[in-house]
């Protein structure tokens, strides 16, 4: 038994949770490597939610902070964040009008928000509404599939959360980021993941809007939910 298991015995605490993607030799280890938190009050508390319950009935680690260890948003922009720096330059393709500044949860919604970490927020979008996006430093309207209104060599991370899937040519994005990025710059993509629950269900309704990689294997999945591509400059100009 480690220290942080007998302490929760002592204290009483009702409610004590692991890791599981921590192996069992890790989690009986001295420092109690692996063990995440302990309550002692129930979780699953009467002004919980009905969407609440849910998430906490599968993953108990979201009553600490809200939010599970496999949320795709956070594990997502936690990367983001570390390839940014207070000098970078942001191009946030497909930026929407930034409905996650209403996020419930603290942590994502800061995650998710990259104005004021950065010099510059550049938000692209073919909906004239996604201009008044708050957390956009610069917007540009794009026409359908048009070249990006943005000197060459500007940017130091293009952003492309969840609108590669929409694109009927993907092609043109890449050829316009590799474009757009500074040497030594990022494409940071999200996308469905294919092999999650909605992946599978998106690919049986007819959509000739969605593409999908059909070579993506579980190996290369990181979330149930979203699929996740980093690509550096220097291999996004060697392909386009």
């Amino acid at each position: 038994m480690t220290i942080i298991q007998k302490t929760v015995q002592e204290i009483g605490c009702g409610t004590i949770v692991h890791n599981p993607l921590v192996t069992p030799s890790a989690a009986r280890s001295a420092t109690g490597f692996g063990m995440v938190c302990a309550m002692k009050e129930n979780p699953l508390s009467k002004s919980a939610t009905p969407q609440n319950q849910f998430l906490i009935s599968f993953y108990p680690e979201s009553c600490f902070g809200g939010f599970s260890d496999i949320d795709g948003t956070i594990a997502f922009y936690v990367r983001v964040n570390a390839l940014i720096t207070s000098d970078s330059v942001v191009v946030d393709f497909g930026c929407g009008r930034g409905e996650y500044g209403e996020d419930a949860i603290q942590i994502r919604r800061d995650l998710r928000v990259l104005k004021g970490k950065v010099w510059k927020v550049v938000g692209l979008d073919i909906d004239p509404a996604a201009a008044a996006n708050p957390f956009l430093d610069e917007f540009f309207l794009l026409s359908d599939e048009g070249r990006w209104p943005l000197a060459s060599r500007h940017a130091d991370l293009v952003l492309c959360d969840n609108v590669l899937e929409h694109l009927r040519c993907p092609q043109f994005f890449f050829k316009e980021a590799a474009r757009v990025l500074k040497p030594g710059g990022f494409v940071c993509i999200r996308t469905p993941n294919v092999l999650s629950y909605v992946g599978l269900i998106s690919r049986a309704i007819p959509n000739r809007s969605l593409k999908y990689d059909q070579n993506l294997k579980p190996a290369n999945v990181k979330s149930t939910t979203c699929a996740y591509l980093f690509v550096t400059e220097q291999a996004i100009s060697a392909t386009c």
